[in-house]
C-alpha cells in the first residue's frame, strides 16, 4: 500500500497547547497518539513549516460562565509527507463565508498550496457524522426533514445543499 502525499481534514482534537485559546488547556491522549502516529509515518503538520503562529480554525462562543468567552481551536490540519515539504508554497486560513441562512460556519477554511503535482488529485472516501443529540429535538428534526426534501427535489445536489444539511 502506498501512503498518500497529503492527509487533511477536521481532526477534532488539539495537538498543542498553542492551538487552543482555553486557559490551562491540556493535550488529550488521543491527540498525543495522533501526533505520534503522524511522526512515525513521516507526516509533518504543514502549519509548522510556514513559520507562522497558529491560526485557529474553529470557534464557538462559550457562555457557561457569567461572562462569555470566545473558545478557539486549531482542529483543521494538513499533514504532508516529509518528501513533499519542499513543495509547500503557502498555507492560508480564511474567514468563513456566510451560510445561506446568514450565519457563519464554525470552521475557517484552510487552503494549502503546493507546487509540482501534475497528476489529478484523488479524494479519499471520507465521511461526515451527525451528532446523535440532534435526533432528540423535534424542531431540528423537522428542519432536517425539510432540508432533505429540498435536496431530494433538486436536480443537482450542490455543495450549498450539503452544507445546509451539516448545519
Amino acid at each position: 500500500n502506498t501512503l498518500p502525499d497529503i492527509i487533511t481534514g477536521d481532526w477534532n482534537c488539539v495537538c498543542a497547547s498553542t492551538d487552543d485559546s482555553a486557559p490551562n488547556f491540556a493535550v488529550s491522549s488521543a491527540a498525543s497518539k495522533l501526533s505520534e502516529t503522524m511522526d512515525q509515518l513521516n507526516y509533518i503538520d504543514a502549519q509548522h513549516t510556514t513559520g507562522t503562529v497558529s491560526d485557529f480554525t474553529w470557534r464557538r462562543l462559550d457562555q457557561k460562565n457569567a461572562s462569555a468567552f470566545l473558545l478557539q481551536r486549531r482542529l483543521d490540519r494538513h499533514y504532508v509527507h516529509s518528501q513533499h515539504l519542499h513543495r509547500i508554497l503557502s498555507l492560508d486560513t480564511y474567514e468563513p463565508p456566510k451560510t445561506p441562512l446568514g450565519t457563519r460556519y464554525d470552521h475557517r477554511p484552510v487552503v494549502l498550496t503546493m507546487s509540482g503535482f501534475s497528476e489529478s488529485i484523488s479524494r479519499g472516501a471520507g465521511f461526515w457524522r451527525a451528532s446523535p443529540s440532534i435526533f432528540h429535538h423535534d424542531r431540528l428534526l423537522d428542519d432536517l426533514r425539510q432540508l432533505i426534501s429540498l435536496a431530494d427535489a433538486s436536480e443537482q445536489r450542490t455543495m450549498d445543499l450539503w452544507l445546509l444539511l451539516k448545519l
